[in-house]
């Protein structure tokens, strides 16, 4: 890192003349960058006076379509390639001479030019920069001079398609074609694809092959269609929000803090009577205005007030009317060493899904409820203790937060329906024990034990 660079400073805690680092450091605020910092799209390790910190990026996703894709090859060009977002850092650059007389090798043999670290990933056009500075163009290469064993995938100029492949049941999977059709793509992305998803299709209308996939083509018992990416603005000064739950209901893309853009982000206005918030770039709501809102479980979420649409078409270009919301993904389809953490990001995620789910705070109130009270609690009764976990306060007890047992249990124990003599006297009222514990209850009393020559006893 350079001198005067503050992410140096702050990694660096200088106190009494002396770095005091830390194990793990956050970053809080914006910095400035100085040197190559401001010539990399992307940060793997820092060395900071002979300590070395690994950046921990946020979670993010990627959207599992999208237009202008470019083909990435590795070594050599009959190894297996991948389509990829050019407006993401994914891979390394590659470059070859830009006049065909200067060499035999012309659009043959690439280079690499103008790394700041080993291993550097960038995205599309800083790979074209910095092939323009050493006078050379990106290329589609037949092979690439790498120091060693080194490998990656590296950017070339040829373009890609990602088709979207239909099964009989409305689920999608992506199919990566190269301009150049003998070229061998990674088994995750070729035409035997079987990574289906669930695709949430406008007016639950998809492409089936009994009615010839609607145009798309038909390659063994899936369909197989063009994809257009399409983005559009939700919401707009005519359509504001009315709801918290409007707003969760169309916008499915998230964005980070507004504040964190150094002023990007020009205006921040509250909706009336919405408790709402959303961000400008300029004067008024456009895509790329963003919506802050706080769900029933009090987490404040940032939404992009932008939809990706997949269109689908046929070979020539033409629509053939339907359509499906973009879907994001964790794991990129481009093998790089951050897959491990990604995972993570991922089986987090999905543990959050069903911790937050609306589902979750009467199913876990009425099985505790059981568990601790009685056996048919009412619906009265599911619904203050399900009030409790989701507001994580019970009278006195609770921390206020989500998910709270401390206001859960108090909840179970103290509301009238488990304290009540009257109730006791119900017939219908009480716990009862599960079969196996009264079988087992029963035994115990009566001392029993099995005999000698039939330790095992049959139910």
């Amino acid at each position: 890192l350079d001198g005067n660079s503050a992410l140096k400073g702050l990694l660096c805690n200088e106190q009494e003349g002396v770095c005091k680092y830390a194990n793990s450091v956050t970053v809080g605020t914006n910095l400035e960058c100085k040197g190559a910092e401001c010539r990399v799209d992307t940060v793997r390790v820092v060395d900071v006076g002979g300590r070395f910190y690994e950046y921990v990026r946020p979670s993010c996703v990627e959207q599992a379509f999208y237009n202008g894709a470019k083909k990435i090859s590795q070594k050599e060009r009959h190894w297996p390639a991948v389509c990829a977002n050019p407006s993401l850092p994914v891979a390394l650059g590659a470059c070859c001479l830009s006049n065909k007389h200067e060499s035999i090798y012309y659009n043959t043999e690439a280079t690499l030019e103008g790394n700041e670290y080993d291993g550097e990933r960038t995205t599309f056009s800083t790979a074209e920069a910095r092939c323009a500075e050493s006078g050379k163009v990106t290329c589609d290469y037949d092979i690439i001079t790498l120091d060693g064993f080194k490998s990656g995938y590296h950017w070339t100029d040829e373009p890609c398609k990602i088709l979207v492949k239909v099964n009989e049941y409305g689920y999608v999977a992506s199919w990566h074609l190269p301009s150049d059709l003998g070229q061998s793509m990674i088994l995750h992305v070729d035409k035997e694809n079987t990574n289906y998803f669930k695709a949430y299709w406008d007016g639950d209308s998809f492409p089936k092959i009994t009615d010839s996939c609607g145009g798309c083509e038909i390659l063994g018992d899936a369909c197989f269609c063009h994809a257009d990416v399409r983005k559009t603005r939700v919401f707009h000064s005519g359509r504001l929000p009315q709801s918290v739950k409007e707003v969760m209901a169309n916008l499915h893309i998230g964005a980070m803090d507004p504040e964190i853009y150094n002023g990007t982000y020009s205006s921040a206005s509250l909706i009336s009577q919405t408790g709402i918030t959303v961000y400008n770039e300029g004067n008024s709501i456009e895509a790329s205005s963003v919506f802050k809102v706080t769900d029933y479980t009090g987490r404040s979420l940032f939404l992009k007030n932008t939809r990706e649409t997949v269109h689908l078409q046929n070979i020539n270009g033409d629509d053939v009317h339907f359509s499906f919301r973009n879907a994001p993904q964790f794991m990129s389809v481009i093998p790089k060493e951050q897959a491990s953490r990604d995972a993570h990001f991922e089986t987090q995620a999905v543990i959050d899904h069903f911790f937050y789910h609306p589902n979750t705070a009467p199913f876990i109130a009425y099985r505790i409820i059981q568990r601790f009270a009685i056996s048919n609690p009412s619906p009265r009764y599911i619904r203050e203790v399900a009030t409790a976990f989701i507001s994580g306060k019970y009278k006195t007890f609770g921390s206020s937060k989500y998910g709270c047992l401390e206001a859960t249990i108090a909840a179970t124990l103290l509301d009238r329906e488990a304290r009540s003599a009257i109730l006791e006297a119900d017939p219908f009222q009480g716990g009862l024990k599960e079969p196996l514990l009264k079988v087992i209850g029963v035994m115990r009393s009566m001392e029993f034990s099995p005999a000698g020559s039939r330790p095992a006893t049959r139910f």
